[in-house]
């Protein structure tokens, strides 16, 4: 994915059909080289820059992810994190997360929570 290029078409407010047929090429196949799924020739990628007025070299620049800066992070593999209050025994369970769970309240402890709530119990 170039994000330099799809910024420039957006600041010189084209559309993505006008660029690909200033270059000499199917929108479909603009689509597909400016997500990453093709590849731009050299002479296309020369026609865009001409085109928008941006050097070739900057418009085609590819992301590169930053290097980390530390190797343990606070995050687990699947991006969870480690200190969630339903995994405080992750390392009891052999890395896996058990969620804690909290009994639902009886009636009774309900009402005793809530004094203001005075309850008359009639048999029929």
């Amino acid at each position: 994915m170039f994000p330099n290029l799809i910024w420039a078409i957006d600041r010189e407010r084209f559309a993505r059909y006008q660029v690909a047929r200033a270059a000499g090429m199917n929108s479909s196949r603009f689509s597909r080289c400016a997500s990453g799924l093709a590849h731009f020739t050299q002479e296309e990628r020369e026609r865009i820059a001409t085109f928008l007025g941006y050097a070739a070299s900057w418009l085609f620049q590819e992301i590169r992810p930053p290097k980390r800066l530390r190797k343990d992070s606070a995050l687990t593999p699947r991006g969870r994190s480690r200190y969630l209050p339903g995994c405080a025994l992750r390392s009891k369970n052999g890395g896996r997360c058990v969620p804690t769970r909290h009994p639902m309240p009886s009636f009774s402890q309900t009402l005793k929570a809530m004094p203001w709530i005075q309850v008359t119990l009639s048999t029929a």
